[in-house]
């Protein structure tokens, strides 16, 4: 509070700020208080309404690097796929998330096809999913632009992004925090949104083995974006995937990857650090948790379980 008072105290009406001040009254803000403090500012608004109240607590996390990991960082689960399995049966929602800046996408269901794209039932759907090539396109992340570009690798039926034709050999970008829909050899749609980077780089987390500084994927890099998400609202719109380039909040309306169906604001974050997989509940500066195998999350109102991944989570 006293912080908060420091930084904008006097009081001046709206339009008698210059849209400099407002920026540096920010950027102090944010350099000089500490991402959890700066969470927990951000958390509410002085009066919201309950679902609200809901929402910004699920995205209150964002900034927030956290206090340290809570539990044993050896157990949390450590290859590039984790998936999020139902924990119930009956219940069709699924997650995958995969550490790597580029995912290979096409219809072959083994290397080097990370992402097997497919229309549910498979059954049903089989032969029209054969127009998909084997190695249909590429997603990565690239350093130099900072950003996200999409390459099609020749496919014979083709790739189109926004209504437009994907030319093979030529990348295309992503532009950060807009939701573009592509269309794979006209069969399978997905909604693809990069995330822009929302909290500061970790280089220590206490509790966990300090990061030898090479890695590809977590909190400890400084790539622009933390994520891009990648939604099948016209098929089975329950499922999802992710490149996690750092965190990523997953669960109910507010999060940056919100589940088809969600029940609840409920929201976990995921992130990787020293190449382990960590998660704790959006909404609060909290320590992170080994996301081992068979940790059980609410996601929306969701139960998911993590899993190391494997190929039959595309049966």
């Amino acid at each position: 509070a006293n912080l908060l008072a420091e930084q904008v105290a006097p009081a001046q009406p709206q339009s008698a700020r210059s849209s400099s001040d407002t920026a540096a009254t920010m950027a102090v803000s944010l350099n000089e208080r500490s991402p959890d403090a700066t969470a927990a500012t951000m958390a509410l608004p002085a009066q919201t309404s309950p679902e609200a109240e809901l929402t910004a607590m699920t995205m209150a996390g964002v900034r927030a690097a956290g206090v340290g990991v809570e539990g044993d960082f050896a157990s949390a689960l450590a290859g590039e796929w984790v998936v999020l399995a139902p924990a119930e049966s009956s219940d069709a929602a699924q997650v995958m998330l995969f550490a790597k800046t580029k995912l290979m996408v096409g219809k072959l269901r083994e290397p080097p096809v990370d992402l097997p794209l497919r229309n549910f039932p498979v059954a049903v759907h089989k032969d029209a999913c054969q127009r998909v090539s084997r190695q249909h396109l590429a997603v990565r992340y690239d350093g130099i632009l900072d950003g996200i570009v999409l390459e099609d690798l020749g496919g014979a039926n083709g790739t189109m992004l926004d209504g437009m034709v994907v030319k093979g050999g030529a990348p295309h970008p992503l532009e950060a925090g807009q939701q573009s829909i592509l269309v794979v050899a006209g069969v399978v749609t997905l909604w693809l949104k990069p995330i822009r980077r929302a909290s500061p780089v970790v280089a220590a987390l206490p509790g966990a083995p300090m990061s030898a500084g090479s890695a590809v994927c977590g909190i400890e890099t400084s790539h622009g974006l933390d994520a891009l998400v990648m939604t099948r609202p016209e098929n089975r719109p329950e499922a999802a995937y992710a490149m996690v380039l750092r965190r990523l909040t997953i669960g109910g309306p507010g999060s940056e990857l919100p589940l088809a169906g969600a029940r609840t604001h409920a929201a976990i974050e995921v992130g990787m650090y020293g190449g382990r997989w960590l998660w704790r509940v959006a909404g609060k500066a909290a320590a992170w948790r080994p996301l081992a195998d068979g940790t059980e999350v609410d996601c929306g109102g969701r139960k998911l379980v993590a899993r190391a991944g494997a190929y039959t989570a595309f049966d």
